[in-house]
């Protein structure tokens, strides 16, 4: 029992409902024990309570037995408990004091004393800080801080219980009292006594009171009875006067008896007639005459609930401009009866006849006019008003008219407006010159212009700008745009005779640009526009700038040339704009035309100059003095002005002698110069060679027309390097040996040297410099350093050496140095000079080995040469080594290959070997017998010569593949290939071929890791793509067949087999021939022919695969929804073109005709039995014999042809280019849908595309191909799909009541707000904390749906509030929901309208419910319209109720009664307001009497917290009363505590009486 809110959220759906009504039980029970728990605490304190107040009160008899004072009477009663007045009556009486008792003279103030006494004492300055302690501690306070207390106060202070007086001396007092009341209350003579036969009441008494008509309507009759009964103990006749007016009338009486006398208690009915003949109020009396003389007056009223209009006296309707309309709206509301209005104008008032002054529903006051003149509104109903405003001239207009109501109530309403023309105020800032907004003297400008705004001088390609004001003089809002013109120029003092001279022409290239350049100038407001200078190169340029303002109504117009965009309307508070529709309806209805235009409001000349830039250089030349070292870098200061008027951007061309060996740079190379500023500058020279400078060197400046030149001049030189060795002798060498010799080179100045150096012939000697090495050939001399170079000698022939070592210096001086020296070489023989190969086979390689001897003691080194001979043409030889090293007396073995590519016997082939030092090379013969290559084809299955290959008949697109194999009897390896000579195959890429690789070794076993595909290779593809991107490559020859061979090349083995795969590959129907050619070396070709069949179409439809028909699903849809559509790709992928004819059938459940027999004689593809036709005689005029006069086609019958238009395709006819698409449009219509009756939820459709070919394409039977119409292919087929399902969303909410309905909850207290001041109440709210809805579309169909939001409620949709009003469109996919807030609205008004409908009881969604509690709750229950698509018909509720909960107060009791007082003493009492509910209470006093000195109640209002019963004292408030008699009488007051919103008041009684008895007198404060 505890868990049962949980279980509420997590129970099953069906047992919700029980598990929510035992937690109700649940809560109700908890709610009863906390009940009789706290009533019995209540019960115990007032026992507690009343046996410590009988302790105290021993001695005094009258003050026991109090219990009753300390408990609450009225809450025992309400728990049906017995209370102490139940049981005994109160054992002590207060008595009563003598209300004749008055207050005696000699205790009365004389006027005097009253004026000589002031009310507040006299401040001397001084203070008794006894009286301030004796104030502090006789409220329960302690002294206050910095306060002395005096010694003698201190012994002065007693208990309570001392101060008081005892028994005996109460009874004193008392008794001395009452002697000095005896002495002057004295009783009166019973002689005097009024008789109660003389009293001054009526005899007769008026039932009702007065007689009231209400709700009447003229020409109507009313009546009303009217008792008069006799109250007076004696019976009595009476007579009835008839009233004054006529419009009341007295029907004749009803006496109790035949007679006219009425007995005590009984009544005489009169009968009151009313018929009025206006709804105004009717005051009249019946005068009823008695015989005791004292007549009786009954007031006749007719009272009718005045209609009041919530409309000011004054109504503002806005600006306008002259010739301009201006519409305005003013809503107002009836907040008093029902009741017509009419207006009319103020000077048509009064008048006697309405229909004369009403001549339509518009009333007319120039410039003024207001629609509807006539209407009716009920009791809190609204309605709106059109003000037109089309003034004619400038000024402010009002005008005066009269609402008239049918009750005769008149209201004076003056309406208000201003017509304005447009105007502006042009203001210009400019700091630099004062100048440039007046022209010069003799200055030609522009002819009109009216102002002149000149710039400052610029460079090319910089700016200026400069800051313009335009102000609008207006209060509406004006479109404006900017236009730059050509200027009009005139000789001075001459102006055009006319404006039509004046020719405007429009400068696109004008460098002067304004931002904003067009826009909107707000009312009464001043605008900053940028006028910016831009000047692209020099010169002087002039403009003129036009300020334009749009959609201008021109007054008087003739011509209504307006449009929607011209009607612009400004609103003032309390008017609401439209212009939309409905108000463009009004304003093109009215009879005033409007005239729009475009006005020009200045005319601003521009002038500018753009100079170019002045930059120079101190000096213009350099010169460097004397010469400089090589490799030194020297350096010269100048300087760079800039006398322009912008910043310069420099670049030096430090590469502009890049042949030369001079460097010249200067830094810094680039930069920025600002206007009147200079820069120092440095060049720096260096050169790598000795040379004379003389040249410049040129600076580019940014946007300068021509570069500036440095002229520079200077003098380099190069360092210098010797040989110290005179000459290098290397003596007898022998041929194959090493000689080395030392070189010493030194450098002889300071600068680094750079040597290089070479051997030279010089002279006409032998030039033996190739036997010469150096170790080095060059390198680097630091200053005054020498090195050494090794010089090699390695002769390889006998020769004498004479040649010269040549020493270059780089940038320097030359030197040289001699070489002598001698060598001899040694002789070498063949042991065989014939060597015979054998047998051989064309290009292949055979081998044999050859030896060589060396007949001498030197070493010496063996080359072989090329072959000799009439057979070396067609032979090639490799030798192993073909170089080798022979030592003395030594013999060599060389390995020799030989090939031939010759067919006959090799006898005539020599090879020569070339010995180092021998001047003629030794031959070596080769002989050899040739033999030549031999291929067979046959085929693989029937191992028999291969004559021809036949594919057979093949469905398009089909892969079919045959194989044929190749032998070679030789053991010579020949490359082959093989080609077809007609369908060959289309160029396919290496990637292709690599993926396709791949794909094949697939298959193959792989390691454990292995790399993906993509990851390794970023270029390759899969598998499957590669398959359709290598056939799309095939087929790239646009014949319909290709013939793929593999291998197509290559290169055949000796000895071996090569099967050769020819796949075809097809995409177009047709017979082909084709003859494959192979080719094996240099034998003759081998032709194989080849012949295919090809049946089928290839047209595709991109959505479906090879092997499987189209679904083109549309979807589910909800019925009168829109027309549905879909593209649908149809590929061809054929290379000829191809037209498809497309029918469209429904799907029938009929199984009669199972097939369709088609008989045709032209069109075989014509499927329309309406577009067929009777043969005639002229059809077979021209026909053969061999001819077909007629064909038939049987044709599957699925279903009907689609007549209703249910699904539809367009277009019915469409050519499809070769490997083209072509797209067509599929279209399913629901409204049709819903037309057509349908057994089933879907629709099912399908249509049939039948294909047709071009003769071109056809082909001829002698050609490689052929083609005809294909008749029995069936025709290309898609199916479609639709259904149609009604709207409705499946609705879930967290807390929803017994009927279904979303629960809101709220607390009125969330209008108190917390200021600093206080708690005060707004206007309206809205609850944070509302209900989620969820909105589930459990449908296949899209849903699209507005919201109807009814009033005081909120919906929040993606962050965003929706009210009353707001439009909502939400679009709903399938399968999806969306989530709402639903939040409560809280307002003043909603609380208002909520206690109206309660008094008026209507038929109203509010209701007010009182809780357990005792509190109220408004419930206020509505629906949410989904509307779908739009659609009247298609409308889903959501059923709401939003609680709001009302503050209720309870008090510990509504009678303060203070008894019999001493007059002049304070009595005080309290009683206690609590809060019940949960929702805050603010609460106030008001009172019967606004100034009472007898009665005071404190405080006067507050904030209560809602009810806690933990911090209880939040949502309590005790209120203080003070009671104070002012004489010897009885005082009885009221107040009323007052709920601010609940509009609650609880009647608080106070009582009380004074007397001058002492006993009465409390000597104790209380």
């Amino acid at each position: 029992m505890t868990n049962t809110k949980e279980l509420v959220h997590k129970c099953y759906k069906p047992n919700h409902r029980y598990v929510k009504r035992l937690a109700e039980i649940q809560e109700e029970r908890n709610e009863e024990i906390r009940k009789a728990t706290e009533l019995e605490s209540i019960i115990i304190e007032a026992q507690a309570k009343s046996m410590a107040h009988y302790e105290n009160s021993m001695n005094d008899p009258s003050e026991r037995f109090q219990y009753k004072s300390f408990v609450d009477s009225n809450i025992l009663r309400e728990n049906n408990l017995l209370v102490p007045e139940d049981l005994f009556a109160d054992p002590f009486r207060r008595p009563i004091p003598d209300k004749t008792l008055k207050q005696p003279d000699y205790l009365r103030s004389t006027t005097t004393a009253k004026e000589r006494t002031r009310k507040i004492p006299r401040d001397d300055g001084y203070k008794d800080t006894g009286e301030i302690i004796k104030k502090y501690h006789s409220q329960g306070l302690e002294s206050p801080p910095g306060t002395p207390v005096p010694e003698d106060f201190v012994k002065l202070i007693k208990p309570k219980w001392q101060e008081m007086p005892s028994a005996v001396e109460r009874n004193n007092a008392r008794k001395y009292l009452s002697i000095l009341q005896s002495r002057n209350a004295y009783l009166r003579n019973p002689a005097y006594v009024a008789d109660d036969t003389d009293s001054s009441t009526d005899c007769f008494k008026a039932e009702p009171s007065s007689v009231v008509f209400s709700n009447y309507n003229v020409g109507q009759v009313y009546e009303i009875k009217l008792s008069l009964r006799n109250v007076s103990a004696t019976k009595l006749s009476l007579r009835v006067l008839p009233p004054v007016t006529s419009f009341f009338c007295l029907g004749l009486g009803k006496f109790p008896s035949n007679s006219s006398y009425i007995a005590p208690g009984l009544c005489c009915v009169y009968s009151i007639r009313f018929t009025p003949e206006t709804l105004a109020d009717y005051d009249d009396y019946l005068v009823v005459e008695t015989p005791r003389g004292r007549d009786l007056r009954v007031p006749l009223l007719a009272r009718r609930e005045a209609p009041v209009l919530s409309i000011t006296n004054i109504l503002h309707a806005g600006y306008c401009l002259v010739g301009g309309i201006k519409l305005a709206e003013f809503t107002f509301k009836n907040i008093g009866g029902p009741g017509s209005f009419c207006i009319l104008p103020k000077c048509n008032w009064p008048t006697t006849r309405y229909k004369s002054s009403i001549k339509s529903m518009k009333a007319i006051v120039e410039p003024f006019e207001i629609q509807p003149s006539m209407f009716h509104l009920g009791k809190n109903q609204k309605t709106t008003i059109d003000v037109m405003f089309s003034p004619q001239t400038v000024g402010e207009f009002s005008a005066d008219f009269v609402f008239i109501c049918d009750n005769c109530q008149l209201k004076h309403v003056t309406i208000k407006a201003v017509s304005e023309a447009p105007a502006i105020q042009y203001s210009l800032i400019d700091d630099e010159d004062a100048s440039v907004s007046k022209p010069d003297l003799e200055e030609i400008v522009d002819v009109s212009a009216s102002h002149y705004i000149r710039f400052l001088p610029i460079n090319p390609f910089t700016y200026s700008h400069k800051k313009l004001y335009v102000e609008n003089k207006t209060n509406i809002t004006q479109i404006f745009s900017w236009y730059i013109f050509k200027p009009f120029l005139l000789p001075p003092n001459t102006k055009p005779s006319s404006p039509s001279e004046v020719e405007r022409l429009w400068d696109a290239e004008a460098p002067f640009t304004i931002t904003p350049d067009h826009g909107e100038l707000a009312a009464c407001a001043k605008m900053e526009f940028n006028l910016i200078f831009v000047a692209p190169y020099t010169g002087s340029f002039h403009n003129v700038l036009h300020l334009m303002f749009h959609n201008i109504p021109e007054a008087n117009g003739k011509d209504c040339e307006s449009e929607e965009s011209g009607l612009e309307s400004f609103s003032a508070d309390g008017i609401r704009q439209d212009n939309g529709k409905n108000m463009l309806s009004r304003l093109q209805s009215s009879s005033m035309p409007v005239v729009f235009k475009d006005n020009l409001m200045l005319e601003i000349d521009i002038k500018a100059k753009c100079v170019p830039y002045d930059v120079l250089l101190l000096p213009y030349c350099i010169e460097f003095p004397g010469k400089t070292i090589i490799g030194s870098t020297v350096r010269k200061p100048f300087q760079l002005v800039n006398n322009s008027l912008a910043p310069i951007y420099f670049s030096w061309c430090n590469d502009a002698n890049k042949d030369g060996p001079e460097i010249m740079e200067v830094e810094p190379s680039e930069g920025e110069l600002l206007p009147g500023s200079a820069v120092v500058l440095e060049i720096a020279l260096s050169s790598s060679e000795p040379v004379k400078i003389s040249r410049k060197i040129l600076c580019d400046v940014q946007y300068h027309s021509n570069p500036i030149e440095l002229s520079v001049k200077a003098e380099m030189c190069g360092p210098e390097v010797i040989i110290e060795t005179d000459i290098i002798d290397f003596s007898l060498v022998k041929v194959g040996t090493q000689v080395k010799r030392e070189i010493i080179l030194r450098n002889v100045t300071s600068l680094t040297a750079q040597w290089s150096g070479e051997v030279v012939v010089k002279n006409g000697n032998v030039d033996c410099s190739e036997y010469v090495s150096l170790s080095s050939t060059g390198g680097q001399l630091g200053p005054l350093e020498s090195t050494f170079i090794i010089a090699t000698f390695s002769p390889k022939l006998p020769l004498i050496l004479n040649c010269f070592f040549e020493l270059i210096v780089a940038k320097g001086n030359k030197s040289c140095l001699k070489f002598v020296g001698e060598s001899q070489l040694p002789e070498v023989c063949f042991l065989n000079s014939q060597l015979n190969f054998g047998t051989v086979y064309v290009n292949l390689v055979s081998e044999a080995q050859a030896e060589i001897y060396n007949q001498t003691c030197l070493s010496t080194t063996v080359k072989w040469g090329t072959l000799k001979g009439s057979a070396a043409e067609h032979c090639t030889v490799n030798v192993e080594p073909m170089e080798a090293e022979i030592h003395s007396r030594e013999t060599l073995k060389f390995k020799i290959a030989l090939v031939s590519s010759y067919l006959q016997n090799i006898s005539e082939l020599y090879l020569p070997c070339f010995i180092c030092g021998q001047d003629e090379p030794i031959w070596l013969e080769l002989l050899a017998n040739v033999k030549g290559l031999h291929i067979q084809y046959h085929d693989p299955t029937s191992s028999s010569k291969l004559s021809n290959m036949d594919f057979g008949c093949l469905d398009i697109g089909a892969i079919v593949t045959k194989t044929f194999i190749m032998r070679n009897d030789t053991k010579i390896d020949a490359k082959f290939s093989i080609t077809t000579k007609n369908f060959a195959c289309g160029f396919v890429s290496e990637r292709v071929k690599k993926c396709m690789r791949s794909a094949a070794n697939q298959g193959e076993r792989v390691g454990l890791v292995t790399i993906t595909s993509h990851l390794a290779d970023p270029h390759s593809i899969a598998p499957e793509r590669a398959v359709y991107e290598f056939q799309k490559s095939v087929l790239s020859n646009n014949k319909g067949v290709a013939l793929h061979i593999l291998p197509d090349a290559g290169t055949i083995s000796a000895m071996s087999e090569v099967e050769v795969t020819i796949t075809c590959y097809s995409d177009m129907w047709g017979k082909y021939k084709d003859i494959i050619e192979c080719r094996v070396g240099d034998l003759p070709i081998c032709q194989i022919p080849v012949s295919i069949e090809i049946n089928g179409h290839s047209i595709r439809i991109q959505m479906s695969g090879d092997k499987q028909e189209p679904i083109v699903r549309f979807g589910s849809h909800t019925p009168f929804s829109t027309k549905v559509r879909r593209t649908l790709r149809i590929n061809n992928a054929s290379p000829c073109g191809m037209e498809i004819n497309w029918f469209q059938n429904l799907v029938t459940k009929s199984k009669e005709n199972l097939i369709k027999l088609k008989l045709f004689h032209n069109d075989p593809f014509t499927d329309n039995e309406e577009s067929s036709s009777d043969l005639t005689d002229d059809d077979f005029k021209d026909v053969d014999d061999s001819t077909k006069l007629l064909n038939f086609r049987i044709i599957k019958n699925d279903g009907v042809l689609d007549r209703q238009g249910l699904f539809t395709i367009s277009p019915l006819h469409s050519v499809i280019p070769a490997r083209g698409t072509n797209l067509v449009e599929l279209s399913f219509n629901p409204e049709i849908a819903c037309d057509i009756e349908h057994d089933e939820k879907m629709i099912f459709g399908f249509c049939n595309g039948f294909v047709t070919l071009n003769n071109k394409d056809l082909g001829s039977s002698s050609g490689p191909v052929c083609r005809s119409h294909q008749l029995e292919i069936d025709p290309v087929r898609f199916w479609q799909s639709g259904s149609i399902e009604a709207p409705k969303l499946e609705i879930e909410a967290d807390d929803v009541d017994d009927m279904q309905r979303v629960v809101l909850s709220a607390s009125a207290s969330d209008l108190i707000v917390k200021t600093d001041s206080g708690y005060i109440t707004q206007n309206s709210c809205v609850r944070s904390f509302g209900q989620f809805v969820k909105l589930m579309n459990t449908s296949e169909a899209m849903f699209n749906f507005q919201i109807s939001i009814p009033k005081h409620i909120c919906i929040t949709f993606n962050g965003r509030d929706f009210k009353h009003g707001d439009e909502l469109c939400i679009q709903l996919p399938p399968k999806k929901h969306v989530k709402l807030s639903l939040n409560s609205i809280i307002s003043l008004n909603f609380l208002s309208i909520a206690f109206s409908s309660e008094v008026m009881s209507d038929a109203s969604n509010f209701s007010i419910r009182t809780l357990q509690n005792g509190g109220r709750m408004i419930a206020y229950s509505n629906e949410i319209l989904l509307k779908f698509d739009n659609n009247e018909k298609l409308v889903q509720k959501i059923r709401f109720v939003s609680q709001l909960y009302l503050p209720y107060l309870k008090l510990s009791s509504d009678i303060v009664d203070f008894g019999t007082c001493f007059v002049g003493q304070e009595r005080f009492a309290e009683i206690s307001i609590l809060n019940l509910t949960t929702c805050g209470s603010l609460w106030r006093i008001t009172r019967n009497v606004d100034d009472s000195s007898v009665f005071t109640v404190t405080p006067k209002g507050g904030y209560l917290q809602p009810f806690d019963s933990i911090f209880i004292k939040n949502s309590k408030q005790n209120i203080d009363i003070c009671f104070v008699a002012n004489a010897c009488s009885e005082y009885e007051e009221y107040f009323f505590i007052e709920d601010v919103l609940s509009e609650t008041k609880i009647k608080v009684v106070l009582r009380g009486a004074g007397s001058y008895d002492g006993h009465f007198e409390s000597l104790v404060e209380t």
